[in-house]
């Protein structure tokens, strides 16, 4: 390295603080916005909460019936093609 690089470098780093550059204070950032809008977010409370997981569970039932009730078809067809 010449000296004028040499000094260039210790010139830019004296000036910036560090080499290592700005991460941690990116990354702090970061995490202030993201904990600022889950804050702004309201709570749901335990009845609306107990009330949307009875709903998903019912919404998973019928599908499951749903998909047996398909199986349970094409197993009848596939059973009634055998026997010809």
């Amino acid at each position: 390295m010449t000296r004028e690089y040499s000094a260039f470098i210790l010139e830019k780093s004296l000036l910036l603080g560090s080499l290592g550059g700005n991460q941690r204070e990116m990354d702090r950032v970061k995490a202030q916005k993201k904990a600022a809008a889950n804050k702004s977010k309201p709570k749901e409370s335990n009845t609306t909460l107990a009330k949307r997981k009875e709903s998903d569970a019912e919404a998973l039932r019928a599908k499951q019936k749903k998909k047996e009730e398909e199986r349970a078809a094409a197993a009848a067809a596939t059973a009634g093609e055998g026997g010809k």
